[in-house]
């Protein structure tokens, strides 16, 4: 059995960009969250649904690099990939992720507002005429 360097430096980086992956979705599921504080039986369903798609993500990663063959530096390359993640991209992904959710939020209101004109125009000509 001889050492790959290069298989192994391919499956440390693709371990580490899992990790990020992982913390990317940490902080989505987060600001998801903020949307159900007082419901807790959709908190425990984010977690579980968070938990299962983290297991298939750095399960993939581990069987297409690896094939299941669980390395000591796999770990090291998960936990850097979430600390490199956090402490480098956490603060700008959030604050792009509010915007864009602040957005869309306009966005539909908008379009709500231009599908509810002709109920409004309606409803002024019959409360007028009728009173």
């Amino acid at each position: 059995m001889g050492v790959n360097i290069s298989a192994d430096c391919q499956t440390f980086i693709a371990v580490i960009l899992s990790g990020m992956i992982c913390g990317i979705l940490f902080d989505t599921f987060k600001v998801a969250g903020i949307f159900s504080k007082r419901n807790s039986v959709l908190i425990s369903l984010f977690d579980l649904f968070f938990s299962l798609v983290l297991c298939v993500i750095v399960m993939t990663v581990f069987y297409i690099f690896n094939s299941y063959e669980l390395r000591w530096f796999m770990f090291i390359g998960l936990f850097l990939g979430v600390i490199l993640y956090f402490f480098m991209l956490s603060k700008a992904y959030k604050f792009t992720l509010n915007k864009l959710i602040q957005f869309f939020l306009k966005i539909f209101q908008i379009i709500f507002k231009i599908l509810l004109t002709p109920a409004r125009f309606l409803y002024k000509i019959l409360v007028v005429h009728i009173n």
